[in-house]
């Protein structure tokens, strides 16, 4: 049902006007949360709480234009992945690249992103 929520996100997103600066959600230890959870393999399920947590905070900073993506169903598909998340450490890694995707579509803010190495995006998109 997840892709389902698509609409309702980007609806969300462009309500909000959401402009935040996708730097300060990192410093505000959304994604760094996520990181440290896969280098420390802490509990699976704090590690689902952590990607589910950075993936909204990602996704309500987000500007309208790049809600795309969820529209594509590939954040939506990511999202029912974790809720339904085993201990795969694969998953949680696909999880982070997708926030770093997200992010990366904010123009400008790059930078704060280059923080995995390649892999499994896309056969979640």
């Amino acid at each position: 049902h997840a892709r389902g929520e698509a609409g309702s996100l980007e609806f969300i997103t462009r309500r909000l006007n959401c402009d935040r600066d996708c730097a300060a959600l990192v410093d505000a230890g959304g994604v760094e949360a996520l990181l440290d959870v896969i280098r420390g393999g802490r509990n699976v399920f704090d590690a689902r709480a952590a990607v589910w947590n950075a993936l909204v905070k990602v996704m309500y900073a987000l500007p309208a234009t790049a809600v795309d993506v969820v529209a594509g169903g590939g954040v939506g598909a990511l999202i029912d992945d974790v809720r339904d998340a085993d201990s795969d450490t694969r998953l949680l890694e696909s999880a982070l690249d997708a926030v770093c995707v997200l992010m990366r579509r904010h123009p400008g803010r790059a930078a704060e992103v280059e923080v995995v190495a390649a892999g499994g995006v896309g056969a979640l998109l």
